[in-house]
């Protein structure tokens, strides 16, 4: 379930679209999406959505344009998911009257009933429950990974660092020319100083998502001290990157600006199946992409 136009709605997402490159100019694509609008019109979702990621215009040249009888692909948004790197240390950012503490059991219902009400007017926004914490929906994320910050009686943000490790791992498959002849002389100097050394090749980058955000108001002070408290708790963990989540015409973004990072990101497309009949997305609704369920 996620949040379109202010309310809750089943929301699909199309995902890991791979072909070989023998058949890509072919029949072969058109035939799999008559499939999944057969799916669909038997058991549909409300809205269903997808994402393309930067440097694929392979993928959006085949698929954006209703060509060959695709669905229709509507731009949503650009996503933007820099990597924040855990390079060092640093200072905390404090708010008048705004304390961080980090979620036990009990003030859980409390903090998802903020996240829901916070967040409803942003589209394709996830809708959460208790149960969420049970099914799996949140695996390897434990209450107390989710910090929260309140002005006297009220909470007024919320973010969890989400490491996915045990069930979704990225591994370094080559370096680059430059990479490669640099990387002895980096990892060299990583040993006396901040930086996290460079993987092998066939190894794991550790990382973790920043999720479940809501910021009330979206106030920029609140937020910018929120990502400074999630960063801080995060670093000297084993992780080498955060991966945050924000739109592009988001203010918050440029909070970003206040860090290392490498930058990633891609298109948010709503994906119109010939039988939808919801109604169109409200524009003027910013939306809100849990990138660690993407």
């Amino acid at each position: 379930l996620a949040y379109v136009n202010g309310e809750s709605h089943c929301v699909g997402y199309l995902s890991d679209l791979r072909s070989d490159t023998r058949v890509r100019k072919g029949l072969q694509l058109a035939r799999a999406y008559r499939y999944l609008s057969e799916i669909h019109r038997h058991d549909p979702c409300d809205y269903t959505m997808t994402m393309i990621f930067l440097d694929n215009e392979e993928a959006e040249n085949a698929l954006v344009g209703a060509r060959a009888n695709l669905p229709e692909y509507l731009r949503v948004a650009y996503i933007d998911n820099s990597a924040i790197m855990l390079n060092r240390k640093r200072s905390t950012i404090t708010v008048p009257g705004v304390v961080f503490h980090t979620a036990d059991r009990q003030v859980l219902p409390k903090l998802l009933a903020f996240y829901n009400k916070t967040n409803q007017n942003r589209q394709f926004a996830p809708v959460y429950q208790l149960a969420d914490f049970t099914n799996n929906t949140f695996l390897g994320l434990h209450v107390d990974d989710i910090v929260y910050a309140t002005r006297g009686e009220e909470i007024v943000a919320m973010a969890a660092a989400w490491d996915q490790g045990e069930f979704r791992q990225t591994y370094i498959e080559d370096y680059n020319r430059l990479f490669a002849l640099a990387r002895p002389l980096y990892n060299l100097f990583s040993r006396v100083s901040p930086l996290k050394a460079l993987p092998d090749k066939g190894q794991r980058v550790p990382f973790a998502y920043i999720a479940i955000q809501a910021v009330y108001n979206n106030d920029i002070d609140i937020y910018r001290a929120l990502l400074r408290e999630v960063y801080n708790r995060s670093y000297g963990k084993p992780w080498h990157y955060l991966i945050p989540s924000f739109t592009e015409n988001d203010p918050a973004r440029n909070l970003l600006d206040d860090y290392l990072t490498m930058e990633a990101g891609g298109t948010l497309y709503q994906v119109k199946f010939a039988n939808d009949s919801m109604p169109p997305l409200r524009t003027n609704l910013e939306p809100y992409i849990e990138i660690a369920r993407i």
